[in-house]
């Protein structure tokens, strides 16, 4: 068996002054436009963990919607919720992303009738909907039942888990926070 030649960390430092094959073209068309040549490996390199860092942030920042620390509008919009006849205990919070605010509400509920399932999560739609807590938002409702089911935005007619404000305006009007908005 034969060894390549070992190199040294010199010759890769050689290497570096030396141009590469970068940006070829792939044909010899004539109306084919030329893409700006890049040829310096340490700027290709320099772009490329650029644009990952760029992307890192971005993910970092847009998945993970901010909290916002709990405060009495929060307790009192999930007192209300907590006050519907069938609902045992709610939480509320308002989550900010990067352009959107979301209202996160859960409840577990005492019930599973078909009937009153719909017509409290359609209530506490409405409630969020109508709070002045987050202006307008969207809201991210969850039911939870005795028997384990959950019930969410898809259940109650939403296009999604998340019930919009376009859609949210069209089922209930204007929020009285805000009764000027229109989508």
């Amino acid at each position: 068996m034969v060894k390549p030649p070992r190199r040294s960390w010199l010759d890769g430092l050689k290497a570096i002054g030396q141009q590469l094959p970068v940006n070829k073209p792939y044909s010899n068309r004539p109306n084919e436009k030329e893409v700006p040549e890049v040829k310096n490996p340490l700027l290709l390199g320099a772009l490329g963990l650029g644009s990952a860092a760029c992307a890192g942030v971005y993910r970092m920042i847009a998945k993970k919607p901010q909290e916002v620390k709990p405060n009495v509008e929060n307790d009192d919009l999930a007192k209300a919720i907590a006050g519907l006849e069938p609902v045992s205990k709610a939480q509320v919070k308002l989550q900010k992303a990067m352009a959107s605010r979301r209202l996160w509400v859960r409840a577990d509920l005492n019930t599973s009738h078909a009937g009153t399932v719909q017509q409290v999560g359609l209530e506490v739609l409405r409630l969020a909907w109508d709070s002045a807590l987050g202006g307008v938002s969207a809201v991210d409702m969850e039911l939870s039942l005795p028997d384990g089911r959950i019930i969410d935005g898809t259940d109650l007619g939403f296009e999604n888990d998340i019930a919009y404000p376009h859609e949210l305006f069209a089922r209930f009007g204007p929020t009285s926070a805000d009764p000027e908005w229109r989508p």
